[in-house]
């Protein structure tokens, strides 16, 4: 990868988190003094989500928290519901089947991807991290103001956001499947992951 392209990249996310007002500076004693442990460690994850020709240089700053091991949280809350292979498949049968919504009009499959789906929740755990590289400041560490990929539970409370602004748009989760949701006025039918598809 062109290093002055993730460099870009790395600047153009750091003052996304500074817009978002993800994370406060706090002395690394206060964080000593609060968990009896060190800020953990943040890392760049760099990927050019384009060709050699056409660079599309992404950057995104991670929190390295262990997910299993010591963790905090129980093993059902570390990762958002993923709907089964089964459900995808019987919403694109369906698809294929029946061709036309309720109004007559074509059905599609539609793929949505929701960028930096997990820094949308306030954190709900005093985490503490290092400052990210660029952003470094002598003595100092950073306390997360909202959720960040990385850490325990991120997937889970997007999850849950996310649940709640679908029932709050008058869709319906199924109880089989609860990352299933449809709207039968509208004649959707949606699958609830990070990635979000519909029909």
């Amino acid at each position: 990868m062109d290093t002055q392209g993730v460099l870009a990249a790395r600047q153009e996310e750091l003052q996304w988190l500074h817009r978002a007002k993800v994370y406060g500076k706090r002395t690394i004693e206060e964080c000593w003094q609060r968990t009896g442990k060190g800020p953990i460690t943040l890392k760049w994850i760099d990927r050019n989500k384009g060709d050699r020709e056409h660079p599309n240089y992404r950057s995104r700053i991670v929190v390295c928290e262990v997910k299993r091991q010591h963790g905090t949280l129980p093993g059902h809350m570390l990762f958002s519901n993923m709907p089964p292979l089964e459900a995808v498949k019987i919403l694109c049968s369906e698809l294929a089947t029946r061709k036309k919504n309720k109004k007559g009009t074509d059905l599609r499959l539609a793929l949505n991807d929701i960028s930096r789906a997990h820094v949308y929740r306030e954190a709900q755990r005093e985490i503490y991290v290092t400052l990210p590289p660029g952003d470094e400041q002598e003595g100092y560490c950073a306390i997360l103001k909202k959720t960040m990929y990385g850490t325990q539970g991120a997937s889970d409370m997007w999850q849950e956001d996310d649940s709640n602004h679908l029932k709050k748009k008058h869709f319906h989760q199924e109880q089989a499947w609860t990352s299933v949701f449809r709207h039968d006025e509208l004649d959707i039918k949606l699958l609830c992951t990070e990635m979000t598809s519909w029909y």
